[in-house]
């Protein structure tokens, strides 16, 4: 069962659960908490909901109502804690006193004045750390002073607290480290009435319940998990029962409900969100007990249907067991089965693949499919850190990687299916205009990853000026596969430069793309008066497939996970990609 949120007590329990006889892999996220409001119940909770999303976490909560002070001192506890996350949690309730203080045409600008300091204080967090913030906007304001005539009074506070919500939502499209968590849309979905305490407000400053503090932990979790690469990437759905009502084999084109009015409006409706999502760049795919030819016709032939055949990386139709297509799936895209989100109507196929597959989420859909679009929206599994140009071509992307596995099939050999894919590539330093892109890539890639670092756009924007940089693009018969590849390297000393991030899509895995970007750096390096390469690989429970990367590429082992190359000894390595200038890469 998959549910929205735990209630606290479920939360402590599973969490309990989870954690006996287990260990998470990977370095800990360090994130810092800072309220102008109590954190004693959210602070408990939020090591326990990054257990359940699989992430370790280590936790600084900075004291009651600190969060100027500890922002504006540079040796306060925060920096000292060298966290990679700070989170914001302003108070409603003290904003509502500072604003009932204020002069009559103070109030009117309370929202620009109070955007702005938030701004000051992201730009002071830049000065001293490299952190991320993440921000909690504020729930609604209702206070009755106005009325309904407050939503568009600007002397009313919760006209003021709406027009901050917006100011913070277009600072954050502006400052690259800043990202805001919803809190407006929490409190929506729980109902203030039933999460808001006035008594432990009053007297402790917890102004929430502990189910609200519980559910808070969870969404901030699945926000950290998402920046540290754990992403649902992936929806497999079942047809029958929840594209459309009825079975196409039995009823017929004629005989499935699917519309926009009457019993059809659930599945359209949720036809319409799966598009959205594959437009975001959620990959979608289907896995259908069903004559092929069947399970296809309402998406060539239905005049109702949303979705259609070309907005899915890989349409699976046949009586196999379904675990057995999913791994199917999961094997032609390359990605993880923990990245894969599976979507069935039938409890008994729901149940067969939790237990053959329990790496893929599969959450229990209500009986009525009137419930299915309300219920999956509130679950949000696919929180994202960031968005680029190439989520909106991915499906494509996956539909040409289709067509180049037809290609290899009937090639003689690996080099003969190299060479009739007719690569070309462009590389050279990081780009500005390509940061969010490059900040995805380090986020989402965990299989190409040696030391599996996590970079923010702005991270990136304040590398040293002595670091040296590669960003990749590739194309090929088929298409171009975009931004594909990264590379960051810094000097350790005079001679050696240290490969400190590389990270490459797994989509072009076997395409000669590791050669050609090391020759690059090699070339790079040399010509900075460097007389070594040292990389250093970090194995993690996902980055397997590079374990050998370092010593199949020449490079000699040089203490533990450390290996070196003499660029003296270096000799190009063999590929078959055509290096062209951008302007003439293929499209």
């Amino acid at each position: 069962m998959v549910a929205p949120f735990l209630s606290a007590a479920a939360l402590r329990s599973q969490a309990q659960e989870a954690a006996v006889g287990k260990t998470l892999p990977g370095p800990p996220q360090r994130v810092a908490l800072l309220g102008a409001r109590n954190t004693r119940l959210l602070a408990g909770f939020l090591p326990q909901a990054a257990r359940l999303a699989g992430l370790p976490i280590e936790l600084f909560d900075a004291p009651f109502d600190q969060i100027e002070a500890q922002i504006l001192n540079p040796q306060s506890e925060t920096y000292r804690f060298q966290p990679d996350i700070i989170v914001l949690l302003p108070s409603l309730d003290k904003l509502r006193a500072h604003f009932y203080g204020l002069s009559a045409p103070e109030q009117t600008h309370f929202a620009q004045a109070e955007s702005q300091r938030v701004a000051h204080w992201c730009q002071q967090i830049a000065a001293h750390s490299p952190a991320q913030v993440i921000l909690l906007n504020f729930e609604d304001a209702w206070d009755g002073v106005f009325g309904h005539l407050g939503t568009h009074t600007p002397g009313a506070f919760p006209y003021q607290i709406r027009q901050l919500n917006q100011a913070l939502a277009t600072l954050a499209q502006q400052l690259p480290q800043l990202a805001l968590f919803d809190l407006a849309a929490l409190t929506a979905y729980m109902g203030l009435g039933q999460i808001r305490d006035p008594s432990l407000a009053a007297t402790v400053g917890l102004p929430f319940t502990p189910d609200f503090e519980a559910a808070l932990a969870q969404g901030l979790a699945r926000m950290l998990a998402a920046r540290a690469g754990r992403l649902r990437k992936c929806v497999v759905l079942d047809l029958d029962g929840l594209l459309w009502g009825g079975t196409i084999g039995d009823d017929g084109l004629a005989g499935i409900q699917l519309g926009g009015s009457g019993p059809g409006k659930a599945f359209w409706d949720l036809q319409r969100w799966l598009q959205q999502l594959q437009r975001r760049g959620i990959i979608l795919c289907v896995c259908s007990k069903n004559e092929p030819a069947a399970a296809r016709l309402p998406f060539e032939q239905h005049p109702d249907m949303v979705l259609r055949l070309e907005d899915f990386a890989l349409f699976v139709a046949n009586w196999r067991p379904k675990p057995e297509n999913i791994r199917h799936i999961q094997q032609e895209l390359g990605i993880g089965l923990d990245a894969m989100v599976f979507l069935d109507d039938q409890p008994g196929e729901r149940a067969a693949v939790r237990t053959f597959l329990p790496e893929v989420l599969v959450p229990d859909l209500p009986a009525d499919p009137a419930r299915y679009l309300p219920f999956l929206s509130q679950l949000n599994l696919f929180e994202t850190p960031a968005l680029s140009e190439t989520d909106a071509q991915r499906t494509r992307h996956y539909q040409q990687a289709t067509a180049r596995a037809t290609l290899a099939e009937a090639a003689v050999d690996m080099d003969a299916f190299l060479q009739q894919l007719q690569m070309q590539a462009t590389i050279g330093p990081f780009q500005p205009a390509d940061l969010p892109r490059l900040a995805q890539l380090s986020q989402r890639t965990n299989q190409f990853n040696l030391r599996t670092e996590r970079h923010t756009e702005a991270g990136l924007q304040a590398l040293p000026a002595t670091t040296l940089t590669l960003q990749l693009r590739l194309s090929d018969t088929f298409g171009s596969y975009g931004l594909i590849a990264m590379l960051i390297a810094e000097p350790l000393d005079t001679e050696t430069l240290f490969i400190r991030h590389w990270c490459m899509s797994c989509r072009v895995f076997q395409r000669g793309v590791e050669a050609l970007t090391l020759n690059h750096l090699a070339s790079n390096a040399r010509a900075a008066g460097f007389r070594f390469l040292e990389g250093e690989y970090l194995p993690t429970a996902k980055n397997q497939p590079v374990a050998d990367l370092y010593p199949r590429m020449g490079f000699a082992h040089s203490g533990e996970n450390r290996w070196k190359l003499s660029l003296t000894d270096f000799s190009p390595l063999p590929h078959h990609i055509q290096v062209v200038a951008p302007g003439d890469l293929r499209s």
